[in-house]
């Protein structure tokens, strides 16, 4: 074969080779550039460049907003919902990573111009100051070429010609999509918010120092860092706030809630020069430095993101709602005139002791009767039931409900020095003879979880029959004020099926969802029917998983139960902290009264 007939022949195989790479690169579209036009998966799009994916996706979407918030990745723990909520518009979370103030910048005048929006919220955090405009070398950090003002070509080239490593993961992840996003779906693509996994959310588990031994993160050092950029930071917000004043358009600056390490890497003088330059230019919200949650990292999944729960309660702040819990002197309002007093106090480093949470045991019990079989680990009689009561209270604790578990969480409402929570599982007759008259007699509360299906029925295959609460004797206990009433699912009570209430191996996940949320449909309106609570659910068995928990709380749920053994730490401000609660089995004839102040003690 001659040589010119060879590099014809290898040119070819190299085009050929090129137009797939293109071609495959176009149609999958991994990075959402060319409109995903087979997928439409932006989650996916986001999760490899939120810069560039955002954008492409807005174009075709921004009709359906009118506000933006823009910043770093901590924006993500800023709730659209809520920003709807407080600040009237159809926000969109444009989190981006990095935390560079350019990017931020470049975004926020493409916005104003292109979208005509109502209302932006630029949102800060310390970062920007050191690395402004930095230089962009990978296919992951890129900006659209709408923005930046780079040539349309070079720009779609990029991603024409990109690792097809990136194409081969969208298309084999597409088949395996369910309910729960995966590693590769960080981004809810419909608001742009960054999706913390249910791992994140539970993690909120014992005392601070508990909380920093599963995360070392926290007690990690860093070097200092120069604010090298300030002013440059200053002027791009002095231009976003021009453009939006020139326009009508509604300007808001929040400065994010801060861990204490990392504004420990910064000069004081550097950070008051930085307040200061900014209440020059506007007066903005400020969470940042030294502020009351910022020495309590489990305000934080990592050292440098804040929850949540921590952005619910500055988003409640700036709203003026007082009807969440907002620790004292957490959000001030900065400008001018007060900003060189506020900026020396909240910049200096003075750790406090903290004491915004509680220990609090959840005890648990079942069936109440005066001859128990022996055999079984859920059935105690009245009288050891009524020792333990009058042991908590010649003790110094007190029986609480979960209503008012959630009331010390979401507004900070007071607990006793020494609070119990008594929950009763599936809703025996006998929670009413019994141990309902017990409580009200020592002073206590307690929470009867029911099985919707079983409500006024009677089982006659157990020896004796067991009969279980109707709705009149659930409506008299709840107004009573001893007893609460809450879902114990209403027909996914049967371990030979599953287990507890979770998808079966073989079970199709759709149908499952269907399935389990008709189930909670069905329990919660028995608990309505009696005025009930639905916002809390006691797992079947105590069995749990990432799936039953998500559909939970996105159907409102804020307190969980298991039977995993054990205490619970409940936390002012952090809902998480009320989530796969752990339980001690008390109703039991083993569980002396004795035995029980023991198990208690432990947990002190």
């Amino acid at each position: 074969m001659k040589f010119k007939t060879q590099i014809a022949i290898y040119i070819a195989g190299m085009a050929i080779a090129a137009v797939l790479l293109v071609g495959i690169n176009v149609i999958v579209d991994p990075f959402g550039v060319f409109g995903d036009p087979i997928f439409d998966w932006y989650d996916f799009n986001m999760t490899n460049n939120p810069r560039a994916a955002k954008i492409a996706y807005l174009d075709k979407h921004h009709g359906e907003y009118d506000s933006y918030i823009i910043g770093s990745s901590k924006t993500g723990a800023l709730s659209v919902p809520l920003l709807n909520e407080y600040f009237d518009g159809k926000f969109y979370n444009m989190l981006m990573y990095g935390g560079d103030l350019y990017d931020v910048e470049t975004t926020a005048m493409y916005i104003i111009e292109a979208y005509d929006p109502k209302n932006i919220i630029i949102n800060i955090g310390l970062e920007e100051t050191y690395k402004y405009n930095l230089a962009k070398t990978d296919i992951n950090s890129y900006m659209h070429y709408k923005l930046t003002g780079e040539n349309p070509i070079i720009f779609y080239s990029k991603y024409a010609f990109a690792n097809l490593n990136y194409a081969k993961d969208k298309v084999e992840l597409y088949g395996k999509r369910g309910h729960l996003p995966g590693y590769n779906e960080s981004f809810e693509a419909s608001s742009g918010t960054y999706i913390p996994t249910i791992e994140d959310e539970i993690l909120v588990k014992g005392s601070i120092s508990e909380y920093v031994e599963q995360n070392p993160g926290f007690n990690e050092t860093y070097s200092m860092l120069r604010m090298s950029t300030i002013d440059e930071v200053v002027g791009g917000i002095a231009k976003i706030k021009a453009a939006c004043d020139e326009r009508g358009i509604n300007f808001k600056l929040i400065a994010s809630p801060v861990y204490a390490n990392e504004v420990r890497i910064y000069e004081k003088e550097d950070l008051v020069y930085y307040w200061q330059r900014l209440a020059e230019v506007t007066d903005f919200w400020d969470f940042s430095g030294f502020s009351p949650i910022s020495y309590d990292p489990r305000y934080f999944y990592n050292p440098y993101h804040f929850r949540l729960s921590a952005g619910d309660m500055a988003l409640a702040f700036i709203a003026g709602d007082t009807s969440v819990y907002i620790p004292e002197g957490f959000g001030h309002y900065t400008t001018r005139d007060n900003v060189k007093e506020h900026a020396e106090k909240i910049f200096t480093d003075n750790p406090v002791e903290i004491n915004n949470d509680k220990k609090v045991p959840v005890l648990m019990y079942h069936h109440f009767d005066e001859n128990p079989d022996n055999s079984t680990s859920v059935t105690i009689t009245p009288q050891l039931f009524e020792e333990h009561m009058e042991m908590l209270g010649n003790n110094g604790f007190t029986a609480i409900s979960v209503r008012d578990l959630i009331d010390f969480v979401e507004k900070g409402t007071d607990l006793p020095d020494k609070p119990v929570v008594i929950i009763m599982d599936d809703g025996y007759d006998s929670n009413h003879v019994y141990a309902y008259p017990i409580l009200e007699k020592y002073g206590m509360k307690g929470t009867i979880a029911v099985i919707g299906a079983y409500m006024g029925t009677t089982n006659s295959d157990d020896i004796p029959p067991l009969s279980y609460l109707n709705a009149a004797t659930g409506v008299e206990m709840l107004e009573s004020g001893v007893i609460d009433i809450c879902p114990h699912s209403y027909d996914l009570h049967d371990i030979d099926i599953r287990a507890g209430a979770t998808k079966t191996e073989s079970e199709n996940e759709k149908s499952y969802i269907e399935l389990f949320r008709k189930d909670y449909s069905e329990v919660s309106a028995c608990v309505e029917q009696m005025n009930g609570y639905t916002d809390i659910y006691v797992y079947p068995y105590g069995i749990w998983d990432r799936l039953t928990e998500t559909l939970l709380r996105e159907m409102g749920v804020k307190a969980t139960f298991t039977t995993r053994h054990g205490s619970n730490t409940i936390v002012k401000g952090l809902g998480q902290s009320l989530y796969t609660l752990n339980r001690i089995n008390a109703g039991n004839e083993e569980m002396t009264a004795e035995k029980l102040l023991e198990e208690l003690k432990k947990y002190e």
